[in-house]
C-alpha cells in the first residue's frame, strides 16, 4: 500500500474490489446485495461510498467530511466503521489504515499475513 501523509482524524482505506470502476460505479450485484442485507443505512452508505472508488486505490477519509458529505454525524460516522469491520469488509492494517474488500473478508491477506 502507498503511503500517504494522513492527519490525526483521518483515516486511509485501500480498495480492494473484483470489478474494475471508472466514472461509474461498478461492483457486483451479489457484493451490495449482501451487503445491504447485513449492514445497517449509515454503513451500507459508507460501504457504497467506498466502493465507488477504483480497486488497488487509495482512499482517505476524515469522519466530519465524509459524514457531511453522506448526510450522517460523525459518531455515526465511527459506528459505521465498526460495522464495517465486524461485517469483514474491513480489515485493520493498524489503527489509521484499512483494507476494504466488496464481499466479506475470509483469509484475505495484508503483507503475507491472513486475516480472518
Amino acid at each position: 500500500m502507498e503511503y500517504l501523509s494522513i492527519n490525526p482524524s483521518e483515516r486511509l482505506f485501500q480498495i480492494h474490489s473484483e470489478v474494475e470502476s471508472g466514472d461509474t460505479l461498478t461492483i457486483q450485484k451479489t457484493d451490495w446485495l449482501a451487503a445491504s442485507k447485513q449492514l445497517r443505512g449509515v454503513a451500507f452508505k459508507l460501504y457504497m461510498y467506498l466502493a465507488s472508488h477504483k480497486d488497488n486505490s487509495p482512499c482517505v477519509l476524515a469522519a466530519d467530511n465524509t459524514a457531511s458529505q453522506l448526510g450522517f454525524s460523525s459518531p455515526s460516522f465511527w459506528k459505521a466503521l465498526s460495522e464495517l469491520q465486524g461485517g469483514g469488509y474491513l480489515v485493520p492494517i493498524d489503527g489509521k489504515r484499512f483494507d476494504f474488500y466488496t464481499a466479506p473478508s475470509s483469509g484475505h491477506t495484508q503483507g503475507g499475513k491472513e486475516h480472518v
